[in-house]
């Protein structure tokens, strides 16, 4: 099984830069390790050294030793498709024109309403995917060092991996995980290894993941090894706030943020809204409370992550308030607003939570609205959404109760209706903001195209 993981493992890496979802199952009787793309929709692969059981009808297999691609149908009609080795990307390009071929014939919305099905349809039942687990980039690849993995540093990972909209932020994990493995092995090989500081900062409106993001990652680095902490206790998240901090007590303020930094002990100290220690009418104060935290960061920096988050202007002024604070967050990551497509699947991602399941009609009309809130000033990105799925959940129960027997489909379907009230409005709505935000572009372009006229006539 070593070659038949080792292809697995390349070929998941492949599959993953062209954004599939994966699940992935090691069978020890069969000697091959299975994985289901995007929970099926995309069909799924089978790796192995031996041609597989003629009643497993999978789409794609990986035929180690075989010589050359060939693809035929069964004759029961089935598409099997055999590759070596030696072909992997020849398979993933057939699996992206797959998945293109399905979302053109049902559309990016069904798509997602199609992966959502397969999920919830396959959670709780017994069969052979109920061993398969979603892969992260922490399930394969790295160096063996003196900690592991575990199952809960993995949980974590694959949590925040199916954040929609966080490539940068999951890019920047793995950079420092994979650091932290090297830094392991070189020490062990009697090579020089500097420490590195986990401390980060975070930029971005509101809505866009920052909290969430946090969160997740100290309970990976918690868990990885990467923190100093007692086995026995949970993983502390400890939010802080300038107004949890200030006191009119001389000297009250310092000690509440070191009795904050004991708290997040071992696990993320994350500092919302730090900006706000900046420009206040107790200066000096809020000067010696920021002092208070490049301290307490540097003399931590193994036993803690500090998080510090807010809007990008207003984060370069709070970083600029002490000499010792940008030196102290190596690394800055920003949460861009999301699109309406990461809207969307992650309104899809908090309605699998609760159970729930949206039609196509429910996702097209909630598109709808995504562009319309987009165009209002303070938009809310996912606190948005979460509201939008609150009230259509209400909105459902509401319609539901009026069925003599609601069925378990019923009782678990979202439809345009409960979303709002005339779908067509909606999209009506729609139109005029995005008419409105076409409107504002062309009056930049035109500002901006005169600008240059005139500085060229100068």
């Amino acid at each position: 099984m070593r070659e038949t993981a080792r292809i697995a493992d390349e070929l998941i890496k492949l599959l993953q830069s062209e954004g599939f979802t994966i699940q992935r199952y090691d069978s020890m009787t069969t000697s091959s390790i299975y994985l289901k793309l995007d929970y099926g929709v995309c069909n799924s692969i089978r790796i192995g050294d031996h041609k597989g059981k003629r009643q497993y009808k999978y789409r794609y297999n990986v035929d180690i030793g075989r010589k050359q691609v060939n693809r035929h149908k069964t004759p029961e009609g089935w598409e099997r498709w055999y590759y070596p080795e030696t072909a992997l990307r020849a398979l993933v390009k057939d699996a992206v024109l797959e998945r293109k071929r399905l979302i053109a014939k049902h559309g990016q919305e069904q798509y997602w309403v199609l992966m959502a099905q397969r999920k919830f349809d396959n959670q709780g039942n017994k069969g052979f995917w109920q061993n398969a687990k979603l892969v992260s980039q922490m399930d394969i690849g790295g160096a063996s060092v003196d900690y592991q993995v575990n199952e809960k540093a993995k949980d974590a990972l694959n949590r925040l991996s199916s954040l929609p909209g966080m490539h940068a932020i999951k890019e920047q994990v793995d950079e420092m995980v994979h650091y932290s493995r090297i830094a392991a092995l070189r020490k062990n090989n009697n090579l020089k290894s500097s420490a590195q500081s986990n401390h980060m900062i975070f930029t971005g409106n509101p809505g866009t993941g920052k909290t969430t993001a946090a969160r997740l990652i100290g309970e990976a680095f918690a868990e990885i090894g990467l923190l100093k902490r007692d086995s026995n206790n949970d993983i502390p998240f400890v939010e802080v706030h300038h107004s949890m901090i200030t006191h009119p007590h001389v000297g009250e303020a310092e000690k509440r943020m070191v009795a904050k930094f004991e708290e997040a002990r071992g696990g993320v100290l994350f500092i919302d809204e730090a900006y706000a220690f900046v420009g206040k009418s107790d200066a000096r104060t809020s000067e010696k409370v920021v002092a208070t935290m490049v301290q307490y960061i540097e003399d931590m920096r193994d036993q803690i992550v500090v998080i510090a988050a807010g809007y990008p202007k207003n984060m370069a002024e709070f970083l600029s308030l002490n000499p010792g604070l940008a030196s102290r967050f190596p690394t800055i990551i920003h949460f861009p607003d999301y699109d309406i497509s990461d809207l969307v699947a992650i309104a899809q991602q908090m309605l699998l939570e609760q159970e729930y399941l949206g039609t196509s009609e429910f996702y097209e009309a909630l598109a709808s609205v995504m562009w319309i809130e987009k165009s209002k000033a303070n938009f809310g990105n996912a606190r948005i959404v979460r509201n939008h799925i609150e009230r259509s959940v209400r909105r459902q129960a509401m319609r539901v109760a009026r069925l003599p027997q609601p069925s378990r489909k019923d009782l678990a379907t979202l439809t345009g209706e409960d979303l709002v009230y005339s779908p067509q409005g909606v999209q009506n709505s729609e139109i005029e903001a995005l008419h409105k935000i076409i409107r504002e572009a062309q009056a930049r372009l035109f500002a901006l195209d005169l600008k240059g006229l005139i500085q060229r006539t100068l």
